[in-house]
């Protein structure tokens, strides 16, 4: 069961469900949610080398455990959503996750109350900062390139002063640039306002899940010889572009 709960931390979910929103018609809502959890990636990994807290020698003794990265991204995804979104059972559900993750996180004793605590601390002022900023000075979607350029800038300056260099890094910048520069030409090239059927969403989620698999596949293989910071650039450029351009892009031409 606590394993379960952390499935909902992990790239494996996340990324189908953001997917799904923006191909399924919520592009503007997945974007901002986009942004904020890649900014909360790095804002968490520059914390944790600031405070340099290790973990538990029998979960990582090299990784650093305050504030929960787990907890973290878990509090400002599923936070943005209820906040986001309305409907009952979906808050409930999204609280459900939060409590879970926090509980499961204690129990397998990856972390402990205090990490826990501050990760959802940080996350809370994270979210509220930016609901500030997205629903108050900047709805329109029209400033979303613009915002996306705002947290790459900040992203990019988290990560220069980080004490530590991870290859994630490099998976959040490649995400955000690929993903602000598909907006930007889906908002130009009237993409942005499609109403689409069902079926035409469905297919439009099908080519985004064969294209990404595709590219992670082809980077796996190892065909180009460069480093895997810059390998992880790449792939994850390329993925953002697609979801947020390419697809639809096709797929247009075919209805």
């Amino acid at each position: 069961m606590y394993d379960l709960f952390l499935l909902f931390t992990k790239e494996m979910v996340l990324i189908p469900v953001l997917l799904i929103m923006y191909l399924g018609g919520f592009k503007s809502e997945s974007t901002r949610l986009l942004f904020i959890l890649l900014f909360t990636m790095a804002f968490n990994s520059y914390l944790k080398s600031s405070f340099a807290i290790p973990l538990p020698e029998s979960v990582n003794p090299n990784a650093y455990a305050f504030p929960s990265g787990h907890m973290q991204v878990a509090f400002v995804f599923w936070g943005w959503i209820m906040v986001e979104f309305r409907g009952f059972f979906l808050k409930l559900f999204c609280m459900g996750i939060l409590f879970g993750v926090a509980g499961s996180l204690i129990q397998k004793g990856y972390h402990n109350w205090f990490d826990t605590l501050g990760a959802i601390g940080v996350g809370f002022v994270t979210l509220w900062a930016y609901f500030w900023l997205m629903c108050r000075k900047f709805k329109d979607p029209k400033y979303l390139p613009i915002i996306g350029v705002a947290i790459i800038l900040l992203s990019f300056f988290l990560i220069i002063f980080n004490h530590k260099s991870f290859v994630t890094h490099y998976l959040i910048l490649g995400a955000l640039t690929g993903f602000t520069i598909g907006i930007y030409f889906s908002q130009k090239s009237k993409l942005w306002k499609l109403n689409l059927a069902y079926r035409h969403i469905a297919l439009n989620c099908l080519l985004g899940f064969l294209g990404i698999g595709s590219i992670i596949f082809f980077f796996d293989q190892n065909y180009l010889e460069i480093s895997k910071a810059l390998r992880f650039f790449i792939q994850y450029f390329l993925i953002a572009i697609w979801v947020s351009f390419v697809v639809e892009r096709i797929t247009v031409r075919k209805l």
